[in-house]
């Protein structure tokens, strides 16, 4: 009996390890990771044998024979889950849905299609009406301008994660903003971002000495290579977003911002302030000062253009001054007819 368990538990656990096509994965890589988990196996038969049986059992299971060989789920196979989805996981992935809907390109919402749908399908059922009544009662919405997600092509999609996944180096054709043709080039991955709208790959180049930002959109092809990825000493993505890799436009060290503000348009400031040495003042009723330590770059900027005539420079000196310019700029644009 326990030798049945011991079995049943094995082909769960290889079937949770295999991914959906057009990834695969190789006999030998499973028996490797199955081992890593406490199993014993055998020999390298005992496990392509039991991925033909259960093939032959209809299961959704596709072998590719083509170098590298490997195993993958069939890419629309309703797969079941292990352990089976709950109610209240399904109304997480209702809910996750409808925010990444918003973002991701379509190209990444397909890999997750299985689990959407899987996901409506349970809380179809009628004793979980409640709960599929309650995702009707929340809503997503973001609080930027919305833009429609740029498409990225499934290929790109699949490739980069394989490669951040296994630590592996990739070949990109990619064309820069502005570039007529795309060229090719060999990648180190150091992590994916999903910023807005954009997907963006954090990656190094023999050709750069810090990590660069590529659009996934703008890569028309992507090659997973056999060779491990190399890194310079102390990257990783959480130390480049510290360093303000994703801070444009920076244009010096961070400053003391002092700005006044109409009360009404900032009052969210109070609960989400701008840092944490933050402080507000209030000169009259109408009005509100704060002062915090912020980067100086053009997301600032933007951010003080939303406010218009609602928010004025106060220090420093600099930044008023390009303020100023900026509303001179404005006021003989609208001056002229339109």
């Amino acid at each position: 009996m326990r030798a049945m368990s011991d079995h049943i538990h094995r082909i769960i656990t290889m079937l949770s390890l295999i991914p959906r096509h057009p990834r695969k994965k190789s006999v030998r890589d499973l028996i490797e990771e199955l081992r890593e988990r406490g199993f014993e196996i055998g020999n390298r038969r005992m496990v392509e044998r039991n991925l033909e049986e259960l093939a032959d059992h209809h299961f959704p299971l596709l072998r590719d024979d083509n170098k590298p060989a490997g195993w993958s789920w069939a890419a629309g196979a309703q797969v079941i889950d292990i352990p089976c989805m709950d109610p209240h996981t399904a109304l997480t992935f209702k809910l996750v849905r409808g925010y990444l809907e918003q973002l991701a390109p379509r190209s990444t919402l397909r890999l997750l299609k299985p689990h959407f749908d899987k996901a409506d399908q349970i809380l179809a059922q009628g004793s979980n009406r409640k709960l599929s009544a309650w995702a009707k009662k929340i809503a997503v919405l973001g609080s930027w301008m919305p833009l429609v997600p740029a498409e990225v092509d499934r290929g790109v999609v699949e490739a980069v994660y394989s490669a951040l996944l296994d630590d592996r180096k990739c070949r990109i054709m990619y064309r820069k903003r502005g570039a007529r043709q795309a060229r090719e080039y060999l990648v180190d991955p150091v992590g994916l971002v999903l910023r807005g709208e954009q997907m963006v790959l954090v990656c190094c180049t023999a050709d750069h000495d810090e990590p660069i930002q590529m659009l996934l959109h703008r890569m028309q092809r992507a090659r997973v290579l056999d060779q491990a990825r190399e890194l310079p000493r102390g990257v990783d993505l959480e130390r480049y977003i510290a360093a303000g890799g994703f801070a444009y436009g920076a244009i010096g060290d961070p400053i003391r911002l002092r700005a006044r503000f109409r009360r009404d348009a900032a009052e969210q400031l109070y609960e989400t302030p701008l840092s944490r040495d933050q402080k507000i003042s209030a000169p009259d009723a109408e009005h509100i000062v704060v002062e915090a330590t912020v980067r100086n770059d053009w997301q600032l900027r933007w951010w003080l253009l939303s406010f218009g005539d609602q928010a004025e420079v106060l220090a420093p000196a600099a930044l008023r001054a390009t303020f100023a310019g900026l509303a001179r700029g404005m006021a003989r644009s609208y001056a002229a007819p339109g």
